[in-house]
């Protein structure tokens, strides 16, 4: 298998690509993996047999919850148009995406978006880390400081929930009712 170096600004990244050798950077771009959710302002959802592997339709945005002990509670996805939830306030309703019954109120000491501008065009908004081991410092200390051992050990961990707000899963629930086709009996 052959590599070839991509170079994104000034960070440049190995990648692998079978017999490409040096594929220009517009084909880099297109082996990635994209999914439609908003068409001119309508949120479009990708159907699937199983409703975890549809999409969540409409922009949105991403935010993790922190308790008192400053650990990771629940990572939270909500609709671009919604307010931001509120640390310290009445707590935040979630929902599970797909499961009906699985909803909690959150009362978090802390929220951090997880959404932020890296690249403005070709212009970096961050100093982007030089090498790959700055950048595997910074992931490892992220797990260890904020999410519990309980969630990162290796043997039996416990499930982290994403939960999605009220509005978002109205919506997933509401689009996946009027795009999915209806099976017809005679």
């Amino acid at each position: 298998m052959a590599s070839c170096y991509c170079i994104l600004a000034h960070v440049v990244q190995r990648c692998d690509y079978g017999f490409l050798r040096r594929p220009p950077f517009f084909l880099f771009c297109l082996l990635q993996v994209y999914k439609l959710v908003e068409w001119k302002g309508y949120p479009r959802i990708k159907l699937s047999q199983e409703l975890p592997k549809a999409t969540m339709p409409g922009r949105k945005r991403a935010y993790r919850l922190y308790g008192k002990d400053g650990k990771a509670l629940v990572d939270y996805i909500s609709l671009a148009t919604e307010d931001p939830p509120v640390a310290d306030g009445d707590g935040v309703i979630c929902r599970h995406p797909f499961k009906q019954q699985q909803r909690l109120k959150v009362f978090a000491s802390r929220v951090e978006p997880l959404h932020h501008l890296v690249f403005d065009g070709s212009v970096a908004m961050e100093e982007v880390p030089k090498d790959l081991s700055q950048t595997q410092k910074y992931v490892l200390s992220q797990i260890h400081d904020s999410f519990p051992e309980s969630i990162t050990r290796y043997n039996d961990p416990e499930v982290y929930n994403v939960m999605v707000s009220l509005d978002l899963y109205q919506s997933l629930h509401a689009t996946w009712e009027k795009e999915a086709p209806l099976e017809e009996l005679d």
